[in-house]
Protein backbone atom coordinates (compact mmCIF):
# COMPACT_ATOMS: atom_id res chain seq x y z
CA UNK A 1 0.00 0.00 0.00
CA UNK A 2 2.21 2.86 -1.21
CA UNK A 3 -0.34 5.50 -0.20
CA UNK A 4 -3.69 5.83 1.50
CA UNK A 5 -6.51 6.41 -1.01
CA UNK A 6 -8.79 9.34 -0.41
CA UNK A 7 -11.86 8.89 1.72
CA UNK A 8 -13.59 11.88 0.11
CA UNK A 9 -14.96 12.57 -3.36
CA UNK A 10 -12.05 12.46 -5.82
CA UNK A 11 -13.78 14.86 -8.25
CA UNK A 12 -11.91 17.66 -6.46
CA UNK A 13 -8.58 15.99 -7.17
CA UNK A 14 -5.97 18.29 -8.69
CA UNK A 15 -2.25 18.57 -8.68
CA UNK A 16 -0.49 20.53 -5.96
CA UNK A 17 2.75 22.44 -6.34
CA UNK A 18 4.47 23.62 -3.16
CA UNK A 19 5.75 27.23 -2.92
CA UNK A 20 9.45 28.20 -2.76
CA UNK A 21 11.19 27.43 0.52
CA UNK A 22 12.73 30.07 2.78
CA UNK A 23 15.50 29.69 5.33
CA UNK A 24 13.04 30.54 8.08
CA UNK A 25 10.81 27.67 6.95
CA UNK A 26 13.74 25.26 7.15
CA UNK A 27 14.57 26.48 10.65
CA UNK A 28 10.94 26.19 11.75
CA UNK A 29 11.23 22.47 10.97
CA UNK A 30 14.39 22.08 13.08
CA UNK A 31 13.70 19.79 16.04
CA UNK A 32 14.67 22.39 18.64
CA UNK A 33 12.25 24.90 17.09
CA UNK A 34 9.06 22.82 17.18
CA UNK A 35 9.61 20.21 19.89
CA UNK A 36 9.00 22.52 22.91
CA UNK A 37 5.56 23.42 21.55
CA UNK A 38 4.46 19.87 20.68
CA UNK A 39 6.40 17.76 23.16
CA UNK A 40 3.29 16.34 24.86
CA UNK A 41 2.64 14.29 21.71
CA UNK A 42 6.31 13.43 21.07
CA UNK A 43 8.71 10.82 22.33
CA UNK A 44 10.74 11.92 25.33
CA UNK A 45 13.68 13.85 23.93
CA UNK A 46 16.74 15.77 25.06
CA UNK A 47 18.16 18.53 22.86
CA UNK A 48 21.88 19.26 23.23
CA UNK A 49 23.31 22.39 21.50
CA UNK A 50 26.49 21.61 19.58
CA UNK A 51 29.34 24.13 19.96
CA UNK A 52 31.54 24.93 16.93
CA UNK A 53 34.28 22.50 18.03
CA UNK A 54 31.79 19.62 18.01
CA UNK A 55 30.48 20.60 14.57
CA UNK A 56 34.06 20.77 13.25
CA UNK A 57 34.75 17.32 14.68
CA UNK A 58 31.67 15.84 12.99
CA UNK A 59 32.67 17.33 9.63
CA UNK A 60 36.30 16.19 9.71
CA UNK A 61 37.55 13.23 7.71
CA UNK A 62 38.47 10.13 9.67
CA UNK A 63 36.93 8.76 12.83
CA UNK A 64 38.58 9.55 16.16
CA UNK A 65 36.61 8.22 19.13
CA UNK A 66 36.78 8.80 22.85
CA UNK A 67 39.54 6.90 24.64
CA UNK A 68 37.64 6.43 27.89
CA UNK A 69 35.18 3.69 26.86
CA UNK A 70 37.35 0.66 27.48
CA UNK A 71 35.52 -2.47 26.41
CA UNK A 72 33.27 -0.23 24.30
CA UNK A 73 31.32 -1.15 21.25
CA UNK A 74 33.79 -0.46 18.47
CA UNK A 75 36.29 -3.20 17.70
CA UNK A 76 38.15 -2.18 14.55
CA UNK A 77 41.48 -3.22 13.14
CA UNK A 78 42.11 -0.02 11.21
CA UNK A 79 44.18 2.50 13.18
CA UNK A 80 42.01 5.33 11.84
CA UNK A 81 39.15 3.99 13.93
CA UNK A 82 41.03 3.65 17.18
CA UNK A 83 40.75 6.21 19.96
CA UNK A 84 43.44 8.85 19.59
CA UNK A 85 45.18 10.94 22.22
CA UNK A 86 47.53 13.87 21.97
CA UNK A 87 51.20 13.13 22.34
CA UNK A 88 53.84 15.37 23.80
CA UNK A 89 56.74 16.74 21.83
CA UNK A 90 57.23 17.26 18.14
CA UNK A 91 57.72 14.27 15.86
CA UNK A 92 61.29 13.59 14.92
CA UNK A 93 62.04 14.49 11.32
CA UNK A 94 63.82 12.06 9.07
CA UNK A 95 66.70 13.43 6.99
CA UNK A 96 65.65 11.08 4.20
CA UNK A 97 61.99 12.13 4.22
CA UNK A 98 61.81 15.81 5.17
CA UNK A 99 58.97 16.57 2.75
CA UNK A 100 56.68 13.80 3.99
CA UNK A 101 57.30 14.67 7.64
CA UNK A 102 56.20 18.25 6.95
CA UNK A 103 52.92 16.88 5.64
CA UNK A 104 52.21 14.70 8.67
CA UNK A 105 49.11 15.71 10.61
CA UNK A 106 49.40 16.34 14.32
CA UNK A 107 47.42 13.74 16.26
CA UNK A 108 43.88 14.91 16.95
CA UNK A 109 42.62 14.68 20.53
CA UNK A 110 39.66 12.37 21.20
CA UNK A 111 36.20 13.86 21.84
CA UNK A 112 36.35 13.49 25.62
CA UNK A 113 39.42 15.76 25.60
CA UNK A 114 38.41 18.02 22.74
CA UNK A 115 34.94 18.96 24.04
CA UNK A 116 34.67 17.39 27.50
CA UNK A 117 31.52 19.25 28.59
CA UNK A 118 29.45 18.18 25.58
CA UNK A 119 30.87 14.66 25.73
CA UNK A 120 29.87 14.32 29.38
CA UNK A 121 26.42 15.73 28.68
CA UNK A 122 25.86 13.13 25.96
CA UNK A 123 26.98 10.39 28.33
CA UNK A 124 24.71 11.65 31.12
CA UNK A 125 21.74 11.97 28.77
CA UNK A 126 22.12 8.40 27.54
CA UNK A 127 22.00 7.22 31.15
CA UNK A 128 19.01 9.47 31.90
CA UNK A 129 17.03 8.04 28.97
CA UNK A 130 17.52 4.45 30.03
CA UNK A 131 20.93 3.55 28.62
CA UNK A 132 19.99 3.27 24.93
CA UNK A 133 19.12 6.18 22.64
CA UNK A 134 18.60 7.01 18.97
CA UNK A 135 20.38 10.18 17.77
CA UNK A 136 19.50 12.80 15.19
CA UNK A 137 20.59 16.32 14.34
CA UNK A 138 18.31 19.31 13.68
CA UNK A 139 16.40 17.55 10.90
CA UNK A 140 17.86 14.16 10.08
CA UNK A 141 18.72 10.90 11.79
CA UNK A 142 21.72 8.91 10.49
CA UNK A 143 19.56 6.19 8.91
CA UNK A 144 22.08 5.75 6.11
CA UNK A 145 24.81 4.80 8.60
CA UNK A 146 23.00 1.95 10.38
CA UNK A 147 25.20 -0.54 8.54
CA UNK A 148 28.17 0.58 10.64
CA UNK A 149 26.36 0.37 13.97
CA UNK A 150 27.70 -2.17 16.48
CA UNK A 151 24.07 -2.80 17.47
CA UNK A 152 22.82 -5.02 14.65
CA UNK A 153 22.04 -2.48 11.94
CA UNK A 154 20.03 -0.10 14.13
CA UNK A 155 20.33 3.46 15.44
CA UNK A 156 20.78 2.18 18.97
CA UNK A 157 23.51 4.01 20.89
CA UNK A 158 24.67 3.04 24.39
CA UNK A 159 27.72 5.31 24.56
CA UNK A 160 28.90 8.65 23.14
CA UNK A 161 31.21 6.72 20.81
CA UNK A 162 28.19 5.01 19.24
CA UNK A 163 26.68 8.45 18.60
CA UNK A 164 29.88 9.83 17.08
CA UNK A 165 30.33 6.79 14.86
CA UNK A 166 26.83 7.03 13.37
CA UNK A 167 26.90 10.79 12.84
CA UNK A 168 30.37 10.88 11.30
CA UNK A 169 29.44 8.04 8.92
CA UNK A 170 26.16 9.61 7.75
CA UNK A 171 25.59 11.67 4.62
CA UNK A 172 22.26 12.74 6.10
CA UNK A 173 24.05 14.25 9.10
CA UNK A 174 26.58 15.94 6.82
CA UNK A 175 23.73 17.49 4.87
CA UNK A 176 22.22 18.92 8.06
CA UNK A 177 25.53 20.53 9.01
CA UNK A 178 26.60 21.91 5.64
CA UNK A 179 23.70 21.96 3.16
CA UNK A 180 20.50 22.51 5.12
CA UNK A 181 19.63 25.67 3.17
CA UNK A 182 20.37 24.37 -0.32
CA UNK A 183 17.57 25.29 -2.69
CA UNK A 184 16.15 28.05 -0.48
CA UNK A 185 15.22 31.53 -1.64
CA UNK A 186 17.80 34.30 -1.31
CA UNK A 187 16.07 35.95 1.65
CA UNK A 188 18.23 35.75 4.80
CA UNK A 189 17.04 33.94 7.91
CA UNK A 190 15.54 36.05 10.67
CA UNK A 191 17.53 34.22 13.37
CA UNK A 192 20.83 32.34 13.63
CA UNK A 193 20.87 28.56 13.34
CA UNK A 194 22.05 26.50 16.31
CA UNK A 195 23.20 22.97 15.42
CA UNK A 196 21.75 20.50 17.93
CA UNK A 197 21.97 16.83 18.81
CA UNK A 198 18.66 15.19 19.71
CA UNK A 199 18.65 12.02 21.79
CA UNK A 200 15.49 9.94 22.21
CA UNK A 201 14.95 6.59 23.93
CA UNK A 202 15.70 3.84 21.45
CA UNK A 203 12.84 1.62 20.34
CA UNK A 204 12.07 -0.44 17.25
CA UNK A 205 8.86 0.79 15.58
CA UNK A 206 6.69 -1.36 13.34
CA UNK A 207 7.69 -0.08 9.89
CA UNK A 208 4.14 -0.38 8.53
CA UNK A 209 2.71 2.03 11.09
CA UNK A 210 4.86 5.08 10.47
CA UNK A 211 3.21 7.62 8.16
CA UNK A 212 4.20 10.83 6.41
CA UNK A 213 1.50 13.46 6.17
CA UNK A 214 1.46 16.39 3.73
CA UNK A 215 0.03 19.84 4.42
CA UNK A 216 -0.60 22.69 2.00
CA UNK A 217 -2.15 26.01 3.02
CA UNK A 218 -3.01 24.47 6.41
CA UNK A 219 -5.02 21.66 4.82
CA UNK A 220 -4.08 17.99 5.15
CA UNK A 221 -3.70 16.88 1.52
CA UNK A 222 -2.08 13.44 1.73
CA UNK A 223 -0.98 10.55 3.94
CA UNK A 224 1.48 7.87 2.89
CA UNK A 225 3.35 4.99 4.46
CA UNK A 226 7.04 5.61 5.14
CA UNK A 227 7.78 1.98 4.26
CA UNK A 228 6.93 1.08 0.66
CA UNK A 229 6.18 -2.59 1.28
CA UNK A 230 2.59 -3.80 1.11
CA UNK A 231 0.94 -4.78 4.41
CA UNK A 232 -2.46 -6.41 3.97
CA UNK A 233 -3.59 -5.68 7.53
CA UNK A 234 -3.47 -1.93 6.83
CA UNK A 235 -6.49 -2.17 4.53
CA UNK A 236 -8.78 -2.63 7.51
CA UNK A 237 -7.06 0.16 9.43
CA UNK A 238 -7.27 2.74 6.64
CA UNK A 239 -10.31 4.68 7.90
CA UNK A 240 -8.97 4.68 11.45
CA UNK A 241 -5.55 5.93 10.31
CA UNK A 242 -7.16 8.72 8.32
CA UNK A 243 -9.44 9.69 11.19
CA UNK A 244 -6.67 9.69 13.80
CA UNK A 245 -4.19 11.67 11.72
CA UNK A 246 -6.78 14.23 10.66
CA UNK A 247 -7.94 14.73 14.25
CA UNK A 248 -4.36 15.14 15.46
CA UNK A 249 -3.55 17.61 12.70
CA UNK A 250 -6.62 19.74 13.34
CA UNK A 251 -6.17 19.77 17.10
CA UNK A 252 -2.40 20.23 17.36
CA UNK A 253 -0.73 21.40 14.15
CA UNK A 254 -3.08 23.17 11.79
CA UNK A 255 -2.88 26.61 13.40
CA UNK A 256 0.03 26.11 15.79
CA UNK A 257 2.83 25.51 13.29
CA UNK A 258 4.18 28.81 11.91
CA UNK A 259 4.18 27.76 8.24
CA UNK A 260 1.20 26.90 6.05
CA UNK A 261 2.98 24.22 3.98
CA UNK A 262 4.96 21.39 5.56
CA UNK A 263 4.99 17.66 6.23
CA UNK A 264 5.02 15.68 9.46
CA UNK A 265 5.63 12.08 10.45
CA UNK A 266 3.52 10.15 12.94
CA UNK A 267 3.68 6.68 14.44
CA UNK A 268 0.49 4.78 15.26
CA UNK A 269 1.34 1.58 17.18
CA UNK A 270 -1.12 -1.28 17.23
CA UNK A 271 -3.21 -1.68 20.37
CA UNK A 272 -5.93 -4.37 20.24
CA UNK A 273 -7.64 -2.83 23.27
CA UNK A 274 -7.92 0.65 21.75
CA UNK A 275 -10.65 1.91 19.45
CA UNK A 276 -9.76 1.04 15.88
CA UNK A 277 -6.88 -1.16 17.02
CA UNK A 278 -4.43 1.75 17.14
CA UNK A 279 -2.70 3.04 20.25
CA UNK A 280 -1.45 6.47 21.23
CA UNK A 281 -0.26 8.54 18.29
CA UNK A 282 3.34 9.81 18.44
CA UNK A 283 4.51 12.87 16.53
CA UNK A 284 8.01 12.05 15.29
CA UNK A 285 9.21 14.61 12.79
CA UNK A 286 8.55 17.85 10.92
CA UNK A 287 9.71 18.34 7.33
CA UNK A 288 10.02 21.41 5.18
CA UNK A 289 8.02 21.46 1.96
CA UNK A 290 11.40 21.45 0.17
CA UNK A 291 11.90 17.93 1.48
CA UNK A 292 8.50 16.91 0.12
CA UNK A 293 9.36 18.09 -3.37
CA UNK A 294 12.78 16.40 -3.23
CA UNK A 295 11.24 13.13 -2.03
CA UNK A 296 8.69 13.20 -4.84
CA UNK A 297 11.32 13.95 -7.47
CA UNK A 298 9.99 17.50 -7.98
CA UNK A 299 6.62 16.08 -9.00
CA UNK A 300 3.21 16.80 -7.56
CA UNK A 301 0.85 14.91 -5.30
CA UNK A 302 -2.91 14.50 -5.66
CA UNK A 303 -5.24 16.34 -3.32
CA UNK A 304 -7.28 14.19 -0.95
Amino acid sequence: MPHLPSVVDRQDERELVFPPVTRDHIQNCSYDAWFPKFQSSCLRSRVIPLPPDVVSYLQEDGIVLADEDHGGTLQAEDEEWHPCTTTGGAPKASHDDDDSSDDDEAPRPPPNQRFPDTHQRIKDTIAELGGAVAPKLNWSSPQDAKWISPHQNTLKCTSPNDVYLLLKSSSFASHDLAHAFDGCTAAPASRPLTPVLVLRPFFTPHAALEFRCFVKHRSLVGITQRDLNYYAFLDGLRPHIWSRVRAFFRARLRLAFPDACFAFDVYLPEDPLAEGGLGRQWHLHMLASQSIVRALGNSTIPRL
